[in-house]
C-alpha cells in the first residue's frame, strides 16, 4: 500500500517559510514589473518624440534644399509608424503655430505633432496619432517586462522546492523521533544535523539523558524495594509455618510474636516506600491521589503539636530500646510556627527513629529546635556508631558495613525527598555531645515556606 505524503499544514515550518518567502518574492517581483513597465513606457514615448523631432529636422532641411520656396503640396507618410509630414496651414493648425512638440486635437483623434519653420518662412508639420504612439510604447514595454514576468513563477516554484529540499533533514529527524519506541532514550544524532538545530538537539539529548538516568534509578529502586520486601515476607511465611507446627500454646505465642514483629517491620518499610514515592512524585508535579491534589494547599499545623505527636509516637520504642530522649526548644513560642504536616512529621519521625535505633542501650538522643533569622534549624544527636560516608548513606537501601541494626535503609532517603519539597537541606556531621555519634541537622528556609503559601512567621 503506497503511503501518500500529506501536504504540510500551516503549523509546518516548511509551509510557513514557503508562504512568507513566496509572498515577499511575489510582492517585490510585482513591484519590479510595474516599475519596469512604466519606465519602459516612458522611454518608448520619449524615443518616439525624438523620432518625430528628427523626422521634422530632416524634412525641413530636405525641402529647403529644393530651393523652390513653396510648401509641399503632397504630404509624406511613413506607414509603419503612421508618421505624416505635411505643410501648414492645415485645418485647425494655422501656419503661425510656434515650433516645438505638442499634442493637438483634430477631428476624430489626437495627434502628437512637431512644427518646424523653414528658412523661406513656410512651416512643416510632422504628426503621429497618439493612439498609435501608445500602442507602440505598450508593445515595447511589454516586450521589456515579459522575461521578468515569465521568470517570477519559475522563481517562486524554485523557492518552494529548495525550501522543502533544505528542510528534509528536519523532517527526517522528526520521523526518527516519532517512530522511536517509548523505551528508546538514546541520544538523537546531532552531528549531521543542520547547525541551527544542533542547540535544540543538544538540549533534547540532555533531557533524554536525564530521563534515562531517572528511569534507570527508578528501575533500580523498584528492584531493590522488591528485594527488601521479599525478605520480611519470606521470614513471615516461615514464622507462620513454624507457628502452625507448634505443639503447645506458649510456642505458638512465641511464633506469633515473631510474626507480629515481622509484620510491623514490613509495614514500616511499606510506609517509608510510599512516603518516598509520594515525595518524589510531588517533586515532579505528579498528582497521586486525584486530579486536584496538586491544586490543594497542603495541610498545616503548628511545630509544637507535631513535635508532641512524633515524640509521643516514638517514646515507647525508645523505652523498649533503653534510650533516653531529650527535647530542647530554643524557641519562645513553638506553637506559633506553621509548617506542612506531611513533610515535617515525616522528617522528624524518620530522623528521630534512626537516632533511637542506632543509639546503644542507655544512650541519649537530643532533639533541639532553634530558629535563626531565615531558617528553622532542627538537630538530632545520637550516641550511635557514627557515619563514615554521609554522601552515600542518604541513598535508598544503602547500609554501612558492620551495622546489625534492623531497618529498611530508606529513612534518610525519605527525609531528603521531603526536604526537597520544602527547599531545605540535611547535614550529617559528628555530634559534639559524645565521642562518637551523629548529628542530623535540618535547615528549612522560612522564606521559601512563605513563597509556597505557608506562613512561617510567628503569630502575635
Amino acid at each position: 500500500m503506497t503511503r501518500r505524503r500529506s501536504l504540510p499544514s500551516l503549523t509546518s515550518l516548511t509551509a510557513r517559510l514557503s508562504i512568507v518567502l513566496v509572498a515577499v518574492t511575489f510582492a517585490v517581483a510585482a513591484a519590479t514589473v510595474v516599475w519596469s513597465y512604466r519606465q519602459a513606457l516612458d522611454v518608448a514615448r520619449n524615443l518616439q518624440d525624438d523620432i518625430l523631432t528628427q523626422v521634422a529636422t530632416i524634412a525641413a532641411s530636405t525641402t529647403a534644399a529644393a530651393g523652390d520656396g513653396r510648401p509641399d503640396l503632397q504630404p509624406l507618410t511613413n506607414r509603419s509608424a503612421d508618421i505624416d509630414v505635411a505643410a501648414l496651414p492645415l485645418p485647425g493648425i494655422p501656419a503661425s503655430t510656434p515650433d516645438g512638440l505638442r499634442t493637438v486635437a483634430t477631428v476624430g483623434e489626437q495627434l502628437r505633432v512637431v512644427v518646424v519653420h523653414r528658412s523661406n518662412g513656410s512651416a512643416l508639420l510632422v504628426s503621429q496619432p497618439v493612439a498609435v504612439r501608445d500602442q507602440i510604447a505598450q508593445d515595447s514595454a511589454r516586450a521589456t517586462v515579459l522575461p521578468l514576468a515569465i521568470l517570477v513563477p519559475v522563481l517562486l516554484l524554485s523557492i518552494v522546492l529548495v525550501i522543502r529540499r533544505l528542510l528534509t533533514p528536519v523532517n527526517r529527524l522528526a520521523d526518527q523521533v516519532r517512530h522511536r519506541a517509548s523505551t528508546d532514550l538514546r541520544p538523537v544524532d546531532s552531528e549531521h544535523a543542520p547547525t541551527e538545530l544542533r542547540g535544540f538537539l543538544d538540549a533534547l539529548n540532555t533531557q533524554l539523558s536525564r530521563v534515562s538516568a531517572a528511569t534507570d534509578h527508578e528501575r533500580l529502586f523498584i528492584s531493590q524495594a522488591a528485594h527488601e520486601l521479599r525478605t520480611p515476607l519470606t521470614a513471615m511465611s516461615l514464622q507462620l509455618e513454624r507457628a502452625s507446627r507448634a505443639v503447645d500454646l506458649p510456642t505458638v505465642h512465641l511464633r506469633l510474636r515473631e510474626l507480629d514483629r515481622g509484620m510491623r517491620r514490613s509495614r514500616h518499610v511499606v510506609d517509608q516506600l510510599l512516603e518516598l514515592a509520594g515525595a518524589r512524585a510531588e517533586n515532579h508535579g505528579i498528582a497521586i491521589e486525584g486530579a486536584d491534589r496538586a491544586r490543594r494547599q497542603p495541610a498545616v499545623a503548628t511545630l509544637g503539636s507535631m513535635l508532641r505527636e512524633v515524640v509521643g509516637e516514638l517514646l515507647p520504642i525508645a523505652d523498649a530500646a533503653g534510650v533516653e530522649v531529650e527535647v530542647q526548644l530554643e524557641l519562645a513560642r513553638p506553637d506559633t510556627l506553621i509548617l506542612p504536616v506531611a513533610a515535617t512529621v515525616s522528617i522528624l519521625r524518620n530522623l528521630l527513629d534512626n537516632a533511637i535505633r542506632y543509639s546503644p542501650r542507655g544512650g541519649l538522643v537530643v532533639l533541639a529546635v532553634a530558629r535563626t533569622e531565615n531558617h528553622l534549624v532542627v538537630t538530632i544527636d545520637d550516641a550511635g556508631p557514627g557515619i563514615s560516608d554521609p554522601a552515600r548513606v542518604i541513598e535508598p537501601f544503602f547500609r554501612e558495613t558492620g551495622q546489625n541494626v534492623s531497618g529498611s535503609g530508606l529513612g534518610l532517603a525519605v527525609v531528603v525527598a521531603q526536604l526537597h519539597r520544602l527547599g531545605g537541606k540535611l547535614m550529617l556531621i559528628p555530634t559534639p555531645h559524645t565521642l562518637q555519634g551523629t548529628r542530623a541537622q535540618v535547615e528549612i528556609p522560612l522564606e521559601s515556606m512563605r513563597v509556597t503559601g505557608m506562613n512561617g512567621a510567628a503569630a502575635g
